[in-house]
């Protein structure tokens, strides 16, 4: 957990509000958004985007 929260203040990640300012979700790009694997190399000619949104707010 400790590296988890250590990426969110060393990457840039961006906070999404509604319009009564009430937090949405999140975005990040880079290395920020790359998940670590054993399968797949990132490609350096890619830009990576990471989305993350509260959970009730993904279905009915």
């Amino acid at each position: 957990m400790g590296d988890a929260i250590d990426a969110m203040i060393a990457e840039p990640y961006f906070a999404v509000f509604d319009r009564h300012a009430n937090l949405f979700g999140f975005f990040c790009s880079g290395i920020s958004a790359q998940v670590p694997n054993d399968e797949y190399r990132y490609d350096d000619n890619f830009i990576d985007i990471g989305l993350g949104m509260k959970p009730d707010l993904t279905s009915d």
